[in-house]
């Protein structure tokens, strides 16, 4: 895949990267971005990245599942950022930590995926490892 100028995080879904069962493994802070479209994807240190790239082999360990569903119409100017910041709020800054974050839900499902991608990049405030949606 030839990837676009610009931000991987940005660009590289509208590529078709990061599809729903991917693994997804950056050494940038914003490879969590690719929860939001269904992916496992969790950034690393540049050197074990590097090390991926160089054997082909990562070892994960599989973290816990927070599952957070979410229900109800938003009203308006609420949006992600508004649900993934109350509850961080109600859990704490470590009430995911080396957790994976599932957000899902009626409320979820109505969000643009702009709204998405914000929540799926915001969960590492609560210590989450992983987060999709």
């Amino acid at each position: 895949m030839k990837w676009p100028v610009g931000h991987r995080a940005r660009a590289a879904p509208r590529k078709g990267a990061g599809r729903p069962g991917d693994l997804v493994i950056g050494a940038d802070s914003h490879t969590c971005t690719y929860g939001a479209l269904g992916a496992f994807s969790t950034g690393v240190g540049s050197t074990d990245l590097a090390a991926v790239m160089a054997t082909g082999d990562l070892w994960l360990k599989v973290p816990s599942t927070i599952k957070i569903e979410y229900r109800g119409k938003l009203r308006p100017w609420v949006g992600g950022k508004d649900l993934v910041l109350y509850t961080i709020g109600l859990i704490g800054v470590e009430g995911a930590l080396y957790s994976a974050m599932e957000f899902t839900g009626e409320t979820v499902r109505a969000l643009p995926m702009n709204h998405r991608f914000t929540m799926a990049n915001m969960a590492i405030e609560a210590g989450a490892e992983e987060r999709h949606l």
